[in-house]
């Protein structure tokens, strides 16, 4: 037998079981349509911007949200986004779904990737499942794991998870690799870091270039 095509529904459907089928796409939409007029939403104001094109003139009066460093934008995206915090954290089923997503996440395998060979030494990004952010390694010539040296360790750096390695060049003879941490967030980084540092003096960078707060 041939699937039928939703859109076939009404010719092919008896005429009382459309009508079962009516009431229950309106019972369905009908809390779509209560959350499209939930008035507990923060409110969104609206300008007065219309751009013409080619003699058809369109209005877009959510265009000062595509201001990211505007204050009173970044006020609004705040109160939105407590406002699913609050939404979501109250979901029942949240609990249940980030315990199995942690779970799968965590059974992830280890992996290098990124390698960039210097000096008779490999340098790669190395990602373990049971840290928040990637790290820089160092390998030997034999490319053997277990004998790999952590260069930098974001997770040390903030423990918070917040500082991510963006990216990095290890100098020809492999005794330095530049570093650069961008703090904050990715849309709007606050401080960037480039680091030169000695691969044998990691612990020594991290004293000297703390995690600004």
């Amino acid at each position: 037998m041939n699937p039928v095509p939703l859109y076939q529904f009404p010719k092919v459907i008896p005429m009382r079981c459309r009508s079962v089928l009516l009431v229950l796409l309106a019972t369905l939409a009908a809390p779509s349509l209560a959350l499209a007029r939930d008035t507990a939403a923060p409110p969104t104001r609206t300008v007065e911007v219309v751009d013409s094109f080619h003699g058809t003139r369109i209005a877009d009066p959510y265009r000062w949200l595509e201001d990211g460093a505007d204050p009173a934008v970044r006020e609004w995206t705040a109160r939105q986004s407590q406002r699913t915090r609050a939404y979501l954290d109250g979901l029942p089923v949240r609990g249940k779904l980030r315990s199995r997503l942690e779970t799968y996440i965590s059974e992830s395998s280890p992996r290098y990737y990124s390698l960039s060979a210097a000096g008779g030494q490999v340098f790669a990004g190395y990602f373990d499942p049971q840290r928040q952010q990637p790290m820089l390694r160092v390998l030997g010539p034999d490319l053997d794991p277990a004998k790999a040296r952590t260069v930098l360790d974001p997770n040390t750096l903030d423990p918070s998870g917040g500082t991510a390695i963006d990216w990095f060049v290890p100098s020809a003879d492999g005794k330095r690799v530049a570093v650069l941490i961008p703090e904050g967030t990715a849309q709007a980084p606050q401080v960037e870091h480039l680091i030169v540092m000695l691969q044998n003096f990691a612990d020594e960078l991290r004293r000297k270039a703390p995690v600004k707060r």
